[in-house]
């Protein structure tokens, strides 16, 4: 079983990251003021540890929350009119050479065979789990998103044995917003950026640079992955200009205060899920904006 605990999760989000692959014209994005209180409790239950950023209402008055958790992995919740789970999805991004094998070659197959993706370039590539509270089923698939010349925006997906599940071409996305997340190789890495990943991670090898924008705005965020001398997985989120703002290092159970595990017990004496919670994995995350320092866990629960 996968948990965060809420008390010690960072709540903390560089940019939001409303998923292009989900977002279209028969959505609005809406202030959360306007949102029912009670709803957006039944999102966060949903969601724990993850900050909602932003809230789209569709022409059925069905409500859609998204937002990011520490680990970059983007949350996707919606529940129909009257606040009832319709489906909760969860997005790992990862690199095209990342795939598994048979996934990379359906998808490479798939784009060569249909026309109606010559010239497809593509946007964004993630493992997706989703739950459909309706059917009351598990699933989990890859998906990438992408554009052709002839402005088309397809979504194609395989399931983890390297089944095509679907493509859709069809799809129109949102202008509202999109974040794209951009592979870097180490030669396109803004010298300023790299200077400022060194400085908040001192001797720090990195493994993957992101560079992230939103349509709409000029902001531009790096997010950097890697490990420092110890084995010791860490990220750091900068800006353009090379300011850090969060850096998280995984760090050993038997270094995390004691107040943060007696927050973990506390936690689970009111919330089922978190019944019996096991934390495996600990990440310490430094808030360099606001010079203030969080915890966060992953673990087992009653169903493992």
């Amino acid at each position: 079983m996968f948990l965060r605990v809420a008390p010690f999760v960072v709540l903390f989000v560089l940019r939001s990251t409303a998923l292009a692959q989900e977002a279209s014209y028969s959505e609005d994005r809406i202030a959360p003021s306007r949102v029912p209180p009670a709803f957006l409790k039944a999102a966060q239950k949903e969601a724990p540890g993850v900050r909602i950023s932003k809230v789209y209402k569709d022409n059925e008055k069905d409500y859609r929350f998204v937002g990011q958790a520490a680990d970059g992995k983007t949350f996707s919740v919606k529940l129909d009119r009257d606040g009832k789970l319709l489906w909760r999805r969860t997005y790992t991004d990862l690199l095209p050479a990342k795939l598994p094998k048979a996934v990379a070659t359906t998808f490479k197959d798939e784009i060569a065979r249909n026309k109606e993706l010559s010239g497809f370039q593509p946007e964004r590539t993630s493992l997706v789990d989703r739950f459909d509270a309706v059917k009351n089923e598990s699933a989990s698939y890859y998906e990438t998103f992408g554009h052709t010349p002839g402005k088309l925006h397809p979504r194609i997906e395989v399931d983890t044995s390297g089944k095509l599940l679907r493509v859709d071409t069809s799809f129109t996305p949102s202008t509202d917003d999109y974040t794209k997340r951009e592979p870097l190789n180490a030669a396109t890495v803004p010298p300023a950026v790299r200077q400022g990943i060194a400085a908040a991670a001192p001797g720090i090898k990195l493994a993957r640079v992101f560079r992230v924008t939103t349509k709409n705005s000029t902001d531009v965020n790096y997010e950097a992955f890697g490990r420092v001398d110890g084995g010791r997985g860490v990220e750091v989120w900068t800006g353009a200009n090379g300011h850090a703002h969060v850096m998280a290092v995984s760090i050993q159970l038997r270094e995390v205060p004691k107040a943060a595990l007696d927050a973990i017990a506390a936690e689970s004496r009111t919330d089922k899920r978190l019944e019996n919670f096991r934390p495996r994995e600990a990440w310490k995350l430094h808030l360099l904006a606001l010079g203030e320092n969080r915890y966060q866990f992953f673990g087992d629960g009653p169903d493992g």
